[in-house]
């Protein structure tokens, strides 16, 4: 199954077609942020007349995302070029594309160039760039639904694992305020409700999601063993090793230390680090009651709503 997952982010953020640069100029030179337009070599007229905009790429790859796609942008002058004309340097890896092809396919154009549609920013006042905190599941049909991603009580990727929506969908979730073209560029869509993808800044983190609440499971019991917050760095933390800052006690509890390795060995870090992210919804519907032959036993769900993903 092919699934061009830059295409779904760019086509849920408001794209329609490929843009042309009298459109790129008009989008962001609008009163109060003419400053900003200097920052952007793409707007001049003089970089407008040696990029061209082509419909039959054959061969190359996008430079961001290394796809093949017949419509995009490419430079008459070199790679180099095209890039300081069209990527703004906010693109975490912009000075280390120069050896890759001339050519940015119309999606990663898009986002490059306009982060999106216009809208709101964190603050809630009006941006031309877009929305630059991305918190967003892109459902099958190329829309776009905020989401609420912060590690608490009220996280929705806990119903995102436990009971997916229909695939192909797309999780982006914002890392220390990674813009639109830094998460377009690098995410990958869930294909399989088996093997879900979160796109978590630039990290793509593939799990199953039934190893997830194993592993939260599995936490909740050394937790009780061992009298440690479940939530406690000192069980998850997002090295491939067990951490070197554990207390000495810990460090010295021979019976601890095994467990920890098995459980670090069993879930690897992309398992970790998600089921960190959902702990505490988690914790909130599966309360354990007590040890009972090393298993803890959980309180039955009462949660019975319908899901938030009826479509």
């Amino acid at each position: 199954m092919s699934v061009n997952a830059q295409e779904m982010i760019c086509k849920a953020y408001g794209y329609k077609d490929i843009l042309r640069f009298d459109e790129l100029r008009e989008s962001i030179d609008i009163k109060g942020v003419k400053k900003m337009v200097k920052a952007f070599p793409k707007l001049s007229k003089a970089n407008e007349n040696k990029i061209k905009i082509i419909d039959d790429n054959k061969d190359k790859k996008c430079i961001y995302c290394g796809k093949v796609h017949n419509k995009g942008y490419t430079s008459l002058v070199n790679a180099n070029h095209l890039i300081k004309s069209m990527i703004s340097n906010t693109y975490n890896e912009c000075y280390s594309l120069s050896s890759r092809d001339n050519f940015i396919c119309e999606y990663c154009g898009f986002a490059s160039v306009s982060y999106g549609s216009e809208g709101k920013n964190e603050y809630g006042k009006k941006s031309p760039f877009g929305l630059k905190m991305i918190n967003s599941l892109i459902t099958h049909d190329y829309k776009k639904v905020d989401k609420y991603f912060n590690s608490d009580e009220k996280n929705e990727l806990y119903e995102i694992i436990t009971n997916p929506p229909k695939t192909p969908f797309i999780i982006l979730i914002n890392s220390r305020g990674t813009v639109l073209e830094n998460l377009v560029f690098n995410a990958k869509p869930t294909l399989s409700k088996d093997w879900i993808v979160v796109n978590y800044g630039l990290n793509n983190l593939e799990v199953n999601p039934n190893e997830v609440i194993e592993c939260l499971e599995e936490a909740n019991v050394f937790a009780l063993l061992f009298k440690i917050e479940p939530t406690s760095d000192h069980i998850f933390n997002r090295q491939d090793e067990v951490s070197a800052r554990l207390p000495y006690k810990y460090l010295i509890n021979e019976d601890f230390m095994n467990k920890i390795y098995q459980f670090i060995s069993k879930y690897n870090r992309d398992c970790r680090l998600v089921a960190k992210m959902i702990q505490k919804v988690y914790l909130k519907n599966n309360k354990p009651k007590k040890i009972n032959n090393g298993t803890a036993i959980k309180q039955k769900k009462t949660n019975t709503k319908d899901s938030l993903f009826d479509f």
